[in-house]
């Protein structure tokens, strides 16, 4: 039988182990002896503490046993791969409303008297310095336009004014012509009507001048 000192040296070594380990706390008493179960108990806790076989190391934790997990949580990566987020891959399709587009087509353009032709006008682009066109209204019998000449001349100019007069959409619906007599160096007015009933928005044109 093992003398009580070496029993005490033995049970003091194997409680610092265990202690480490925190498997768990020993107390020792100088005058007293352990009983025989109390020192196989601690024993039996301090080897399987120590001898155990794959036993966790201390400080490792669980997590040692799962190697990726935390790995996996680091740096927002998410623990499931392979599993798709909701919004990715989604695609919105947004339908646009047409406009429905209502064509009204325009009234037919009537011209009330005979409108010269483009043939038969003569013109002088020079002139239209000197013609100028400075009214446009409404007359006793219809429409009328009116304007001035001058004459730049050393004797005496008689031009011929012809002048469109144009419905809102600028279609032709009647003419007039006139002829105004500037002596050298002067300026005249002149006017230019047609008797027809002028549409809403008539408008007039000087279309052509001319020395006669």
């Amino acid at each position: 039988m093992a003398s009580l000192s070496g029993i005490r040296r033995g049970l003091a070594a194997v409680c610092a182990g265990a202690i480490m380990l925190g498997a768990v706390s020993c107390t020792s008493s100088p005058t007293a002896s352990p009983s025989p179960s109390a020192a196989d108990s601690v024993r039996g806790a301090a080897a399987g503490a120590v001898g155990s076989p794959g036993a966790a190391p201390p400080g490792t934790g669980t997590a040692a046993g799962k190697p990726g997990t935390s790995a996996g949580k680091a740096g927002g990566a998410s623990t499931s791969p392979g599993r798709k987020s909701a919004a990715a891959g989604t695609t919105a399709t947004v339908k646009s409303a047409v406009p429905k587009v209502t064509v009204t087509p325009l009234p037919a353009a009537a011209p009330q008297h005979s409108i010269p032709k483009d043939s038969q006008i003569k013109d002088t682009p020079a002139l239209r310095t000197s013609i100028l066109l400075t009214g446009c209204s409404r007359s006793a019998s219809g429409w009328e336009a009116t304007g001035t000449a001058k004459n730049s001349a050393a004797g005496a100019s008689t031009f011929r004014v012809l002048v469109f007069f144009t419905d809102k959409y600028s279609r032709v619906i009647d003419s007039a012509t006139t002829e105004v007599v500037v002596k050298a160096g002067q300026t005249h007015g002149w006017t230019a009507r047609q008797k027809f009933k002028p549409p809403a928005g008539t408008q007039c044109v000087l279309r052509a001048v001319r020395k006669t």
